[in-house]
């Protein structure tokens, strides 16, 4: 299990996830090291995304199956929507042929910043998921019984948003104090405000919920990546763990002749 938080405000997104890969079957560490997280440019947004649950799909690497669809869909001449919409086709698609899919699910958390169709600069927020579905109010989720794949998409006027994917019974509530100092920074976010501050933030609150559980500290790792994307949309990345430890980096999908 793979354990993601999301944030954003209209200045910025967030996502932090755990780089830990386990034994469906057993919890035995299978790898330590293993980046789930893709930052896509599209068309009219750039997007952090990062899953939990399964981690390959049919012999693939589940980061890498999501990267080739992705960019075998020229997603970076696509806006939000259309790439929404084709990556829960695909896995619905796939859901039929590789029945791991049905047994152990799989969840995308999709965060980022927009422009609207009236040039409003706003947060892109998705979940796709055959795991998961929204309760009263919709921004909340739980956890349901395996089911064909569907894709939400989150209204993008809050204020800001806070998302947590692969979050398991009662630790979830010991965030509660943490998620609220996180609700109180990203309403004083600045616009070009550096990042550093919220991303280590979300670390922290990673980190609490691996240590309160210690079934979960078995399957959620101590090696994070975070990536924020900023209110000029320029990516930023950061690789958590002890120090002195292993540098990890994100995917990134754009166009072959974009430039950094």
């Amino acid at each position: 299990m793979t354990f993601i938080i999301s944030a954003a405000s209209r200045n910025a997104a967030f996502q932090v996830a755990d780089t830990r890969v386990t034994r469906a079957v057993d919890g035995v560490i299978r790898d330590d090291f293993s980046v789930k997280t893709i930052v896509l440019h599209c068309k009219d947004a750039k997007l952090i995304m990062s899953f939990t649950g399964l981690a390959s799909i049919r012999g693939n690497r589940t980061d890498k199956w999501i990267s080739a669809k992705l960019s075998t869909f020229n997603a970076w001449n696509k806006v939000f929507q259309e790439v929404m919409i084709y990556l829960r086709d695909e896995l619905t698609t796939e859901r039929s042929k590789d029945k791991k899919l049905e047994q152990y699910a799989l969840e995308v958390a999709v965060i980022g910043l927009g422009i609207s169709p009236t040039g409003v600069r706003q947060p892109a927020v998705a979940l796709i998921t055959n795991c998961s579905e929204p309760e009263t109010p919709r921004s909340n989720f739980r956890n349901v019984p395996n089911k064909p794949f569907e894709r939400y998409v989150l209204n993008p006027e809050a204020r800001h948003i806070v998302g947590i994917s692969g979050a398991i019974g009662g630790p979830k509530l010991a965030l509660n104090g943490l998620r609220r100092k996180l609700q109180r920074q990203l309403q004083g976010l600045r616009e070009g405000e550096e990042p550093r501050s919220v991303l280590d933030r979300l670390v922290a609150m990673l980190r609490l919920h691996r240590q309160q559980d210690p079934g979960l500290a078995r399957v959620i790792g101590e090696y994070c990546v975070g990536v924020a994307i900023k209110s000029d949309f320029t990516v930023v990345s950061g690789s958590y763990g002890p120090r002195g430890g292993k540098l990890l980096i994100p995917r990134i999908i754009r166009a072959p002749t974009a430039q950094l």
